[in-house]
């Protein structure tokens, strides 16, 4: 969210680093906020539904399993990135160098754990991607494109 804020993706408030700490405090709290709000509505989803835009979700009896699918895709996303920078960029400077067997064992592993769970879960399994590939049409539309309505710029 800090990274976003200094791109001015985000409200510019989420950009502020605390003065004497050097850590993006108002990120953070904001983070924290919107992950105890998700909790406390998963929490009170067990078991009783109630009109929401992702009302469908509610239904998924597991989704700890759809967060850490997300979480290993960017994991998975990271680690293909490093591998090509080092194959098509290796002069780059770097703080430290990891023997390549590293990055390709952690990516195997990581494959591996977001393959697995396709088959023992599979309605979880395919809802993770679908919910990454819906980042795709709204990076294009409002960071590449640049189609902010004004009701949402006004705010950034």
């Amino acid at each position: 969210m800090f990274s976003a804020a200094r791109e001015g993706h985000l409200p510019s408030f989420m950009a502020m680093i605390h003065r004497t700490q050097r850590t993006p405090i108002s990120a953070m709290l904001f983070r924290m906020a919107t992950n105890m709000e998700v909790l406390s509505l998963l929490f009170i989803s067990q078991g009783v539904l109630f009109p929401t835009i992702f009302a469908c979700m509610l239904l998924i009896p597991d989704k700890s399993t759809i967060q850490s699918l997300i979480s290993l895709y960017s994991t998975a996303v990271t680690v293909v990135g490093l591998l090509w920078t080092r194959y098509k960029r290796p002069e780059l400077p770097r703080p430290f160098k990891l023997p390549i067997f590293i990055p390709v064992l952690f990516l195997l592993i990581s494959l591996y754990l977001t393959i697995s769970p396709f088959i023992k879960k599979p309605l979880e399994s395919f809802i993770s991607p679908f919910l990454v590939l819906t980042g795709i049409p709204m990076y294009l539309f409002f960071i590449r494109f640049k189609c902010t309505p004004k009701v949402v710029s006004a705010f950034f």
